[in-house]
């Protein structure tokens, strides 16, 4: 069995890509899919070939936002909590940040350090995105990016 059920996590050196696949739902958001998605981000993290962090969606949707199914069942009472893996467990993010960033269900993403933090930059002192915050959420095209040896970037 697989860590992950609801999403899928690749390193393509150095990007990590977390994609949310429940296209049949159009990536519907449930509990276990924020703790894979939390566990995503701090495999990434603390992996030195990542310096940047896309989030998208398999199928044709990004996020449909949360898993109405499961407030349908909450609002009626049937509603059955699930057990979660502990292996998922994780704690991505800066402490430093602030207890108001790093310990928010979902706002720890803006503590994850950035691409030109000491352990980056080192490395990639040439990688031509260098953004503020290392998470990217949704469709972002890699064309984008251009080298610093070509000419669009002279």
């Amino acid at each position: 069995m697989t860590l992950y059920e609801e999403i899928l996590y690749e390193v393509d050196d150095p990007v990590a890509t977390i994609t949310l696949n429940r296209p049949e739902v159009l990536n519907a958001w449930t509990d276990r899919m924020g703790l894979e998605v939390r566990h995503a981000v701090a495999a990434a993290q603390d992996d030195p070939r990542v310096i940047g962090i896309v989030i998208t969606g398999a199928g044709r949707g990004f996020c449909a936002g949360a898993d109405m199914s499961r407030l349908s069942a909450l609002s009626s009472g049937t509603y059955e909590v699930e057990t979660l893996a502990d292996e998922l467990a994780a704690s991505p993010g800066d402490p430093s940040s602030g207890d108001d960033l790093y310990l928010g269900t979902h706002t720890y993403l803006l503590s994850v350090p950035s691409p030109s933090s000491p352990r980056s930059t080192a490395r990639w002192r040439g990688w031509p995105c260098r953004s503020r915050w290392p998470v990217i959420c949704g469709s972002w095209p890699r064309t984008r990016c251009s080298s610093p040896r070509s000419p669009s970037a002279a």
